[in-house]
C-alpha cells in the first residue's frame, strides 16, 4: 500500500463518514447531536452576580462622570473661543482707521462698490470713536 492510501484509511477509521463515490474521496461526515455542541456554563453564585453587577454599576456611574466632564471642557472652550473671536473684531474695529458719517443721504450717491465697504459699528466702539472726534 501507499503512503497516500494509508492515510484515507486511518482517516476513515477516525470518522464516521456517509457517502463514498467511485473515486474514494467522502463528501459527508456523520453530523453529531446538538446536545454534545452545546457549551455548559459554570453557574455562577449569588455573591459573585452581586458583585458583577456593582462593578458594572460603578463602571457605568465612571463613565457618565468622564462623558459629563468632557461636555463641560467641550462648552467652556466654545465659549472662550466665542469670547475670542469677539474681542478679535472689537480690536479690529478699534484700530481701523474710520470715519463717522453722520448724513446718510450722502450714501445714495455712492458707488455700488463703494456702498459695500460701508461697514455697520457695534454701539460701544461708535461712542469711543465719537469721544475721540470730539476731542479733536
Amino acid at each position: 500500500m501507499s503512503e497516500g492510501q494509508q492515510i484515507k484509511e486511518n482517516t476513515q477509521q477516525n470518522e464516521i463518514l456517509i457517502g463514498m463515490p467511485k473515486s474514494g474521496n467522502p463528501w459527508k461526515k456523520l453530523s453529531t447531536k446538538s446536545s454534545t455542541r452545546t457549551k455548559r456554563f459554570h453557574k455562577v453564585s449569588w455573591e459573585e452576580k452581586q458583585k458583577q453587577r456593582q462593578q458594572k454599576k460603578e463602571l457605568q456611574d465612571y463613565l457618565k462622570e468622564y462623558k459629563a466632564e468632557k461636555e463641560k471642557q467641550i462648552q467652556e472652550e466654545k465659549l472662550r473661543k466665542k469670547n475670542k473671536k469677539k474681542q478679535d473684531e472689537l480690536n479690529k474695529y478699534k484700530t481701523a482707521d474710520l470715519q463717522i458719517i453722520k448724513e446718510s443721504k450722502n450714501i445714495k450717491k455712492w458707488t455700488k462698490k463703494a456702498r459695500k465697504t460701508l461697514v455697520k459699528l457695534p454701539a460701544e466702539i461708535f461712542e469711543t470713536l465719537l469721544e475721540k472726534q470730539r476731542r479733536r
